[in-house]
């Protein structure tokens, strides 16, 4: 089963809070007040679309958080692991300096970009998936732009 996979942009004081936790179990803790306080501007839901999206940006046939080239694969998994043990839950963490970066490269992509990476890794997804995963990806650069224009941190988060 796929998860809900969330991007939430995040003040330094953030950051820097949830990455003085002291273990797992603190940093959940931590991550709550986060999510908690999910609004549009600072949020992002990429549904399941997380997986397909991770992959095209990686040109990989599965969500692999060693795969690809920055700084496309940072947007989903590929950030720094926050969380030691990822059983559960995932946080993933682009740093606000490589925001930025994140954001320009999104820009260029385009709808036929996807369909291409689509036809190499996912020949039989049907043109709903497709579309969906357009659109789910679609918002997430726009989130991108609005996360490096304000100068956050992101976090990328999925239960596992």
């Amino acid at each position: 089963m796929r998860f809900v996979g969330v991007h939430y942009a995040i003040t330094a004081e953030q950051r820097d809070g949830l990455l003085a936790q002291a273990d797992d179990a603190a940093k959940m803790d931590y991550f709550s007040g986060i999510e908690e306080a999910f609004d549009d501007e600072h949020g992002q839901v990429t549904s399941d679309a997380w997986e397909a999206i991770h992959c095209c940006l990686t040109d990989s046939p599965a969500p692999d958080p060693k795969a690809g080239e920055p700084p496309l694969n940072l947007a989903v998994l590929g950030g720094q692991q926050v969380l030691k043990s990822e059983k559960a839950h995932i946080i993933r963490l682009i740093e606000a300096d490589q925001v930025g970066q994140v954001a320009a490269a999104l820009k260029g992509l385009d709808r036929a970009w996807m369909d291409g990476m689509f036809a190499k890794h996912s020949p039989d997804d049907g043109k709903d998936v497709i579309d969906a995963t357009w659109d789910w990806f679609d918002l997430m650069r726009g989130f991108f732009a609005r996360a490096a224009k304000n100068g956050r941190a992101v976090l990328f988060t999925a239960d596992q």
